[in-house]
């Protein structure tokens, strides 16, 4: 795709130094790939429902895992920790959370510790291991306090109170029994200080008593005698607390209830987890789809895509008879169209007189924008002939009021010149029609460029506009015969029906004969169940004639024929098919619609001579 709209806008910017008058949009294109913030809000409101559908899965996800995930009940037991008054001893560390007696992150840690869990264990007496039990606990402290909360998770309410329960009464006994092994052991090295100190003080005093009453090794041992008499009486005031200590190392304030609802599943977590997964799903999903989607699907695409403007924008109601008829004069979709007809009569320079209106994709996309294009030109006062060069369907002429018969296929195998295959509309004296004629089912595959060269130079020097209604360039390549003796082109795309690729393909087609394109007009898609290709019937069986005839020799007056007796039913169908459509939107004229064998008042006028059924290109 790249490649080829690398093709596409230098050939844009080339006509527009070519062709002033043309109006093309000069602003650097971006990256179709690249996708601003904007672009995200347009691609959600586009893939809504994607979105939504990943939402509700995400929410019914959240609810099955409710119910799947086994529910888990959660009980808590507050423990006021006391200190444990040992001498010279102190729970706290320097530079610690809490500057209390006790430091309580120290503490939380030890209720999960192995000793404690060996010891819950033995009080739950539980098969399983201490540390799956010890996993279960869950310890916090709240602020400001001398308190360790104390949780635990189990399957059943009775479970979970029993669990926190005896983690409490296993925490406060591991701490007692700790606190008196302290004891125990600071009794055990103050006893051996004592009886050291005493052995020493017994040797001093033995020594002084064999001493001289004034000596100086008197002095200086009834000195020593003195300090070791103090230290001894220190150790003794230490020892003596601890022969009779009384470990409190806290107690059970609030103690564990079976809970009566569970902590886990969380509804609310549950769903919000789910629907955010859902949305981030609908997302990624709608990215992929919208990224596999190659459809135009607003006016703004067409000028990234190929920096060409948007003419118009036209929005056509859902039902099926808005595709079908002319819109009306006041409508908005007519002011889009007479923006077109401004761009086309508009054009500085080179005036262009033959117009060609193609789709980049198939529908009624060329018919409806050709068909009212040539009305909002004949309202504007100009004399304008519009050719059915889509051979398939008569569709265009139908909207104008003029029934299908003589027209360009009989022109294109010689039978009938271009004067004589005109038909005036009924409602306006300014519009022409070329219809397909009834013998496009004899044409070959391709077109003769003669043919078309001397039609278009016929109809360029007789009328001031020429619209050309050409197939769509995914079907067919008569639009690109067609473009050669054309001077600009407008290319109508439907939104969320024509593709990139197949838009951009259009404008090379155009651009390697060298038409000019002036620009795109923008259509919404066509409803579902819209006839828009009604293929053109043919004259059946030996009991029709041809609908028209060759003249007897050249040069020679033509003269219409109408068809000889048909059986009644077959004739109903063939009025039906022939009468004309009403046309919304033409100002009516006084003057009545001229006879099928009108001639215009020319001197001169291009005859295609006799082709066999094989056409060149």
């Amino acid at each position: 795709m790249s490649g080829r709209h690398d093709r596409v806008a230098p050939y844009v910017r080339q006509v527009a130094d070519n062709e002033p008058g043309i109006a093309t949009s000069m602003s650097t294109t971006e990256d179709t790939a690249t996708l601003h913030l904007a672009d995200y809000g347009t691609l959600v409101r586009r893939r809504w429902w994607i979105v939504v559908v990943g939402l509700l899965v995400g929410l019914v996800v959240g609810l099955v895992a409710m119910q799947v995930v086994p529910p888990t009940y959660t009980s808590s037991v507050n423990v006021l920790v006391s200190p444990v008054d040992l001498p010279g001893q102190s729970g706290n560390i320097a530079g610690g959370r809490t500057n209390d007696a006790i430091n309580l992150d120290t503490e939380s840690q030890l209720v999960t510790s192995a000793a404690v869990a060996e010891g819950a264990k033995k009080l739950m007496k539980s098969g399983e291991s201490a540390r799956t039990l010890a996993d279960r606990v869950s310890v916090s402290v709240p602020p400001n306090s001398s308190v360790l909360t104390i949780s635990y998770d189990a399957d059943t309410p009775d479970d979970a109170a029993r669990g926190a329960h005896y983690f409490a009464e296993s925490y406060l006994a591991n701490r007692k029994a700790t606190a008196e092994n302290a004891a125990e052991d600071l009794a055990s090295t103050l006893d051996k200080q004592v009886k050291d100190l005493e052995k020493q003080l017994k040797k001093v005093t033995g020594r002084i008593a064999e001493l001289p009453l004034n000596s100086t090794d008197r002095q200086l041992a009834s000195a020593e005698q003195n300090v070791l008499t103090s230290q001894l009486s220190a150790l003794n005031a230490e020892l003596a607390p601890l022969e009779d200590i009384e470990v409190n190392p806290g107690r059970i304030i609030t103690d564990a209830v079976p809970p009566t609802t569970p902590s886990q599943p969380v509804p609310v977590l549950f769903l919000v987890s789910g629907a955010m997964l859902g949305l981030l799903a609908g997302l990624v999903l709608a990215a992929l789809r919208d990224r596999g989607d190659h459809s135009i699907r607003r006016a703004s695409d067409v000028t990234k895509l190929l920096d060409l403007p948007v003419l118009a924008e036209v929005e056509l109601p859902s039902r099926t008879s808005t595709w079908s008829h002319l819109l009306p004069s006041q409508s908005g979709g007519a002011q889009e169209i007479r923006q077109l007809q401004h761009a086309v009569t508009g054009v500085r320079g080179r005036h262009p007189k033959v117009v060609l209106v193609t789709a980049a994709s198939a529908g009624p996309g060329a018919h409806v924008v050709a068909a009212n294009l040539t009305a909002a030109l004949a309202r504007s006062g100009k004399r304008v002939v519009h050719v059915c060069a889509d051979l398939t369907t008569a569709r265009g002429a139908e909207m104008l009021g003029v029934p299908t018969g003589r027209g360009l296929s009989e022109i294109l195998l010689g039978e009938r010149d271009v004067a004589y295959a005109l038909q005036r509309a009924p409602a306006n004296e300014l519009i022409h029609v070329l219809t397909p004629g009834h013998r496009s089912d004899e044409l070959g595959d391709t077109l003769h460029t003669d043919d078309l060269r001397a039609i278009a130079t016929t109809l360029r020097d007789q009328f001031d506009y020429v619209v050309l209604e050409t197939p769509a360039t995914t079907i067919s390549a008569d639009a690109q015969a067609w473009a050669q003796f054309s001077d600009v082109a407008v290319v109508a795309v439907q939104r969320l029906l024509t593709r990139r690729e197949d838009a951009i393909d259009a404008v090379n087609q155009l651009e390697r004969v060298g038409c000019a394109t002036l620009g795109i007009v923008v259509l919404p898609r066509h409803p579902k169940g819209l006839g828009w290709h009604t293929p053109l019937r043919p004259p059946m069986g030996a009991e029709l004639q041809r609908a028209v005839r060759p003249a007897s020799r050249p040069g020679a007056t033509e003269t219409y024929e109408a068809p000889a007796a048909v059986p009644p039913d077959e004739a109903a169908d063939d009025d039906a098919a022939t009468a004309p459509v009403p046309e919304v939107g033409l100002p009516p004229l006084p003057d009545p619609a001229p006879a099928p064998d009108t001639v215009l008042p020319h001197t001169e006028h291009a005859t295609v001579g006799p082709r066999d059924t094989k056409r060149d290109g």
